[in-house]
């Protein structure tokens, strides 16, 4: 009958019940519901990708739009998505290959408003013949409306096969 029983608490259909007596269930039991409790996010979203580019050391990955949340408001532009003041999850990556023979760095930064932000490089080693693929996950706060990029940062130039940038507004 019920859903789990743990020493004095056991819980049915949503909720609670507090047992002082469990041999004497019908004249001991004092309710209490479940309060729902709301997800951290806020429901506004953006993902933004690109596809088949070469990209100069310390240039900026191409992005375009490809999905977003209905009432949300970011956006983007100019390889950019654009955020408002607000606390974020913000996923990035790529893949890809270097023009060296030789095996070279392949990385990428995540830049607020023009600037590397620091300790949000991934890395790995590729040539021309070996992809790499990198990808990293942060929370990030935004003091203020901000626009977000990714940039090449490997000291090289980078063919990217594919690249993403994905906001998450949390508060």
């Amino acid at each position: 009958m019920y859903s789990f029983f743990y020493k004095n608490y056991c819980c049915c259909r949503n909720r609670v019940y507090f047992i002082n007596n469990p041999a004497n269930w019908d004249n001991n039991l004092i309710i209490r519901p479940i309060t729902a409790v709301s997800p951290i996010c806020t429901g506004s979203a953006i993902y933004a990708s690109g596809t088949s580019s070469s990209v100069a050391n310390l240039s900026i990955i191409p992005l375009q739009l490809r999905a977003k949340t209905a009432a949300t408001t970011l956006s983007v532009s100019n390889n950019q998505i654009n955020v408002p003041q607000g606390i974020y999850q913000i996923s990035f990556g790529a893949t890809g290959t270097t023009t060296n023979s030789s095996s070279s760095t392949f990385a990428i930064q995540l830049y607020a408003n023009g600037l590397p932000l620091t300790g949000n490089i991934v890395s790995s080693n590729a040539s021309s013949t070996l992809p790499a693929s990198t990808s990293k996950t942060i929370i990030y706060n935004a003091i203020s409306p901000t626009k977000l990029a990714l940039y090449n940062v490997s000291g090289n130039i980078l063919n990217i096969a594919s690249a993403f940038l994905t906001v998450q507004k949390l508060s």
